[in-house]
């Protein structure tokens, strides 16, 4: 009976330690983020369990998952956000450089739109 008692308390005890060791791995990675310059950093947990720690600062945002086990980095994930001047200049940049739509293609001529629609290209010598 002593034998059972201590073994469901040691793993109980070794359960509390792994929650000590994830929750240590998510205020080292907060701390990192903050002096990094990331004033917003929320933590939340996934649906699979695991640990998403998600940071913005002016710029950018940064999502880093974390197995709750170990603190293994599961995903760092860095996203440049635009700036208010940068998300004009980045529309302007979205046609081509004479301000055709980048969707047309070179298909100016009767064979290019010819090819566009897959004519031309069969084995019995019909190229009409």
């Amino acid at each position: 009976m002593r034998l059972r008692i201590l073994c469901v308390s040691a793993f109980f005890l070794a359960g509390l330690a792994r929650a000590a060791a994830a929750q240590d791995f998510v205020e080292i990675w907060a701390d990192a983020l903050h002096d990094s310059g990331y004033a917003d950093v929320d933590i939340e947990r996934t649906l699979l369990g695991r640990i998403r720690i998600v940071a913005s600062a002016p710029g950018r945002q940064r999502e880093i998952v974390l197995d709750r086990r170990n603190g293994a980095i599961l995903r760092d994930y860095l996203e440049l956000l635009p700036n208010d001047g940068d998300a004009a200049r980045d529309h302007n940049r979205s046609g081509d450089e004479d301000g055709g739509d980048a969707s047309e293609g070179d298909h100016g001529d009767e064979q290019g739109r010819r090819e566009a629609r897959g004519e031309g290209r069969g084995r019995d010598g019909d190229d009409n």
